[in-house]
């Protein structure tokens, strides 16, 4: 095994066998794994939140005497989807950068996710139909 300062070094297709990579320490992965977890409890709250939503929405518009045709899904559902998607295409993006850079991207994404979501929300007394 060849030696480069007095440490041995791998050929490359053994440490490619094995997975581990030299010179990229174990603990800046927990830390970019301690970070995506952080961020993905925060878009899932998101989620809940569309959620909650699409349940208390078209119980407001049946008291108000709409039919649930009324009801603008197409809101909804967009809500719903926004903060998954937004995690998904953050993750896609960070990929394989560190754990700062991927904590910027991530809350860079929370931030889209977060406006959208606001926008959607307050799109709907626009859309809302009028009782005659």
């Amino acid at each position: 095994v060849p030696s480069l300062g007095g440490r041995k070094v791998r050929p490359l297709s053994e440490a490619a066998a094995d997975g581990r990579v030299e010179g990229r320490p174990r603990t800046r992965r927990w830390g970019t794994v301690v970070v995506i977890i952080g961020f993905a409890a925060l878009f899932a709250w998101d989620v809940i939140e569309a959620v909650g939503n699409v349940i208390a929405l078209p119980q407001l518009y049946g008291f108000l005497g709409f039919t649930n045709d009324q009801v603008p899904w197409w809101l909804l559902i967009a809500d719903l989807l926004i903060s998954p998607i937004a995690f998904v295409i953050a993750l896609v993006v960070a990929r394989g950068r560190g754990t700062g850079r991927t904590a910027l991207i991530l809350l860079t994404a929370l931030a889209v996710a977060a406006a959208m979501s606001i926008t959607l929300i307050s799109l709907e007394p626009l859309v809302r139909p009028t009782l005659l």
